[in-house]
């Protein structure tokens, strides 16, 4: 049977096309994050708006114009 292996992570960041190896530490405080049981990728997920939404308003000036154009059977149905 094998021995339990812990699991380790690496960090780099790209500095003049060469990867650098950094501490955790530096990760967690470039992207200003906290150090909770939650990973890295999961910190910030979800907390940014989008930026491409649009209003009702905008959305429905939108399908009137589409409805304003003429309708008509196509050949291929």
């Amino acid at each position: 049977m094998k021995p339990e292996i812990s699991s380790s992570n690496k960090y780099h960041i790209q500095k003049v096309g060469n990867p650098v190896h950094v501490c955790k530490q530096f990760i967690l405080n470039m992207f200003v994050v906290s150090n909770s049981s939650r990973s890295l990728g999961e910190a910030l997920r979800g907390k940014q708006s989008c930026v491409r939404k649009i209003s009702n308003e905008q959305r429905q000036a939108i399908i009137d114009h589409i409805n304003n154009f003429p309708v008509f059977q196509s050949h291929y149905t």
